[in-house]
């Protein structure tokens, strides 16, 4: 049974690394992806590229709140199995112990609630919530349709 654990706990070491990569590529590509279309817009004075550097930036977080909130789960259920390890090393009293999802809660509204909270979290909060509002503000720098040139 320690044996499972154990391996148990590699597997999910490997994956809260795996999840952290990928937030962290999310964060890349967002950032990329958002300077790319506002400096364009502010260069070429178009006002819809705004929109879609702040669509994007929407899409990203979201992205971005989903493996935020997996990997949380993932760190609980390790922090769960380190704790049964401790209490008794020889034999530790689990159920299932190669399930993900042993004694935690299930469904639809736990699942979500944890993703909202990571979406409106502080560590998501403040970069793309900067991307957004800088898009706001180059939105009001944008000259009006009629000065433009034709």
């Amino acid at each position: 049974m320690r044996e499972l654990l154990l391996k148990e706990v590699e597997l999910l070491s490997r994956v809260v690394d795996r999840l952290s990569n990928h937030g962290q590529t999310t964060k890349q590509f967002a950032v990329t992806a958002w300077m790319a279309a506002t400096g364009y817009a502010l260069k070429e004075g178009l006002p819809i590229l705004h929109l879609v550097g702040l669509v994007g930036a929407l899409v990203f977080w979201q992205l971005d709140a989903f493996f935020l909130a997996k990997e949380r789960r993932f760190v609980k259920r390790h922090h769960q199995i380190a704790t049964l390890l401790a209490q008794n090393p020889d034999h530790p009293k689990l159920t299932d112990p190669m399930s993900l999802t042993a004694n935690l809660p299930r469904g639809f509204w736990y699942t979500g609630g944890r993703h909202l909270w990571a979406f409106l979290g502080r560590t998501l909060w403040p970069l793309y919530g900067g991307l957004i509002a800088i898009s706001a503000w180059c939105w009001t720098m944008l000259p009006n349709a009629a000065d433009l040139p034709r």
